[in-house]
């Protein structure tokens, strides 16, 4: 034996019996049993890629298919949501939107709602109550269903309510009117002038909060004999409250009576200098929680 065939010696290669998928299709047999098993593995193993591939596939679009519905819920559910109180309301929930809202409660700013007694300011506070303040029309239907009764229209298929929040506004204007009396009203050309700017800052803190969370229930009207006009039945229902004595519970534990901060100005704490008859926010510099950010 030669150099050459030692190291690269003569070997008879014979082909690998192999099935033809195509004989597959076909119909046909297989070279014998070692190839067709041999077949089998080859094609077990180019099927388990494909396999893999369509189950992520369908996972990846059954996870799509989930978070599409999981945002259309969510979108239903935050287009109608309906408050429970206003369940018990005659509007309509296209006209019961929600939203933030920023309050601006200084002492002073330009705002018809904080000036004096002037014409400006009794303008603000009558348009303020434009609509309800005659009452509203509300149809028999909606009182049957609703469980009210109230004072009947001529047309005979509907009643005269009034919102609750228009009743809420006109007392707080009463008050407004009654404190700026002529006669014996509560401020006067003599009166301190911080307390010309307080009264209204107080008036207009509660006119944004009753708007804000304006009671739209209903309420309703009656016959008194003696009386030409309906009387309104100061009896209202369906109010969903927070529970002031837990509210109030929190707040006793919670009490400021200690260690309240005092101003890091010295000369500050010595004397109780906006409370003195010559104080006017409009002359001042800046005090916290007085001026509006554009006004000082």
């Amino acid at each position: 034996m030669g150099y050459r065939d030692y190291f690269m010696p003569k070997v008879k290669w014979a082909p690998l019996p192999c099935k033809d998928p195509r004989d597959e299709i076909n119909g046909a047999d297989g070279v014998d049993g070692d190839s067709e098993s041999s077949s089998t593995l080859l094609g077990e193993k180019s099927s388990e890629p494909s396999t893999f591939r369509r189950d992520a596939y369908r996972l990846i679009w059954l996870l799509h298919i989930a978070l599409l519905t999981a945002n259309i819920t969510w979108w239903l559910s935050w287009n109608t949501w309906t408050h429970p109180a206003d369940s018990h309301s005659p509007l309509p929930q296209k006209n019961i939107e929600y939203e933030w809202s920023d309050f601006n409660v200084s002492l002073v700013m330009d705002d018809p709602f904080i000036q004096p007694w002037n014409d400006v300011s009794n303008k603000a506070w009558m348009n303020l109550t434009e609509g309800g303040n005659m009452g509203s029309i509300v149809s028999n239907e909606w009182m049957k269903k609703a469980g009210y009764e109230s004072v009947e229209m001529a047309d005979g298929e509907n009643q005269w309510v009034f919102l609750e929040i228009y009743h809420d506004l006109h007392c707080l204007s009463y008050l407004r009117k009654v404190i700026y009396n002529s006669t014996n009203g509560l401020i006067n050309d003599d009166s301190d002038p911080f307390f010309k700017y307080h009264v209204p800052h107080c008036l207009n803190n509660l006119r944004l909060k009753l708007m804000c969370h304006a009671d739209l229930g209903v309420m309703t009207q009656r016959w008194v004999d003696g009386f030409y006009e309906p009387w309104l039945v100061y009896h209202s229902e369906n109010h969903q409250c927070k529970n002031w004595d837990k509210i109030k519970d929190w707040a006793i534990e919670h009490a400021a009576t200690k260690d309240i901060p005092k101003h890091p100005n010295e000369a500050q704490r010595k004397g109780d200098a906006l409370n003195e008859p010559w104080f006017d926010p409009y002359h001042i510099k800046y005090i916290d929680g007085i001026c509006g950010n554009d006004y000082c």
